[in-house]
């Protein structure tokens, strides 16, 4: 049962169609409606609180769709700029593109979201192998035990999100959506880890190693950030042209509801009553509908991808992490206490 609903909120908040669940949406409102009025909850038959009810639709779907124009407002905003604006963006994009392709020593990178992403983990791969090589077995045994357990987790976790994304069409939803766990900011509070406690004692190629793996997970985790951006904006656009599409329709079906004349509609039997006037409820409601698919999604890949660098951003994740780092400090700590009293004796 568990996962059966797991899966079932998997497809509503990230994986379903946002037209789909804006119909689900409204299909459930219809079904709700029409069951409180078929069971006598509510009377759908009284004609004056019909009227009165979609009296009061009528004004906020005015406002409604003029979160339209807002949101067109907020999208163009992101745009808009001078040619040197525009120029120092395209500077930038271009060479990020060139540090990806200088720590992947390969170029020219993918242009679609998922290539490009599928790219930089096969690189965070590639460099957490080298660091597992570069750790022989001449290695302090603490030393080699630290590094190849991180480079194996790293060359692991990389593995399956690239596995992930090779299996997805292409698309930045569906680029974002098999990276949206991977656990970018506890890699690389790791890292920066074992760099603190075992800098000393790390051979030199196993640092410079240790030191591309951390540049790689960065720019994986920029590249995350931006595709989110560039989805949000793009969703927000085509979100404000759904709305108009619903938005008029619904508005209406309540001016209709509203004049609608006494002897074509509440003179039939109560059943029906209740299930046509449910129906053009769910289609007055299918603007909010559309709002609420829509901006679910947005916000739990905001939700889940708020993390940027080496900070993680679920409590529970933090405090697990923070312990382990401070057990693993503390364990170190002892066993250098112990290894200057046995030399000492």
């Amino acid at each position: 049962m568990s996962d059966l609903y797991k899966r079932v909120m998997q497809w509503i908040l990230l994986d379903g169609n946002r037209h789909a669940v804006a119909g689900l949406f409204a299909f459930a409102s219809f079904i709700i409606l029409s069951s409180l009025g078929l069971s006598g909850i509510i009377h759908l038959g009284d004609q004056a609180a019909v009227r009165g009810t979609v009296g009061g639709f009528i004004p906020g779907l005015i406002a409604f769709l003029s979160v339209v124009l807002a949101i067109n407002q907020l999208v163009l905003s992101q745009e808009f700029g001078s040619a040197g604006e525009v120029r120092n963006r395209i500077t930038q994009v271009r060479e990020y593109r060139q540090d990806v392709e200088e720590t992947a020593d390969m170029g020219p990178s993918p242009v679609l979201p998922t290539g490009f992403l599928s790219f930089v983990i096969q690189t965070i791969e590639a460099k957490a192998t080298a660091l597992e090589e570069s750790v022989g077995p001449e290695t302090d045994p603490r030393v080699h035990e630290a590094t190849l357990e991180y480079s194996k987790s790293v060359t692991a976790e990389a593995r399956d999100a690239r596995r992930s994304l090779e299996e997805v069409r292409p698309g930045r939803i569906n680029a974002l959506i098999p990276v949206l766990e991977y656990p970018d900011s506890r890699q690389l509070f790791q890292a920066r880890r074992l760099q603190f406690d075992l800098e000393e004692d790390l051979p030199r190629d196993a640092q410079q190693a240790l030191s591309d793996v951390i540049e790689a997970i960065e720019l994986f985790s920029v590249a995350r950030v931006q595709f989110r951006t560039t989805y949000t904006q793009r969703t927000l656009a085509r979100l404000s042209r759904q709305l108009q599409y619903v938005g008029l329709p619904a508005l209406l079906v309540a001016v209709v509801v509203g004049l609608l004349n006494p002897s074509y509609m509440f003179t039939l039997p109560d059943p029906i009553v209740a299930i046509l006037i449910s129906a053009l409820f769910a289609c007055i409601l299918s603007p909010i509908a559309t709002l609420a698919a829509f901006l679910l999604r947005i916000a739990v890949i905001s939700e889940r991808t708020i993390a940027v660098g080496p900070f993680v951003s679920r409590p529970k994740a933090a405090e697990m992490t923070d312990r382990s780092g401070s057990d693993e400090k503390l364990s170190r700590q002892s066993d250098i206490t112990s290894k200057q009293e046995n030399e000492e004796q």
